[in-house]
């Protein structure tokens, strides 16, 4: 659930998320198939997705696991974890945030559960 209480849902087969509102009405949708980084690659990513208090969004994809952040408007910041830190064989990455903002990550490949923060320069 986002800050505007739509109800946001991956469609991964067509590589975006989706917000409804309620009554099941689609209000928005972001994000496109694509090789940049920016983009989700593969087929069917992103697999999950997580929302912080500020709308934020946080996904995950498999193929090339990876975790980014995205903006309310779906705008791309940042890549917050790559396949090298996790746990080789890893290919789907649950994900949740906390109430610090950090990004939640099961690692299934691994069994650990893992922690990443913004750090500022």
């Amino acid at each position: 659930i986002g800050p505007e209480r739509e109800f946001w849902v991956v469609n991964p087969g067509r590589q975006r998320m989706e917000a409804y509102d309620a009554a099941g009405v689609p209000l928005r949708a972001w994000g496109e198939a694509s090789m940049q980084i920016d983009g989700f690659c593969g087929c069917c990513n992103p697999t999950d997705l997580a929302i912080r208090a500020d709308g934020t969004f946080v996904t995950s994809e498999k193929g090339i696991a990876r975790i980014k952040l995205y903006g309310p408007d779906g705008t791309f910041r940042a890549v917050v974890a790559g396949p090298d830190q996790v746990a080789d064989g890893t290919e789907v990455l649950d994900l949740a945030v906390n109430s610090k903002g950090e990004v939640v990550v099961l690692d299934p490949a691994a069994g650990a559960v893992r922690f990443f923060a913004e750090t500022q320069p």
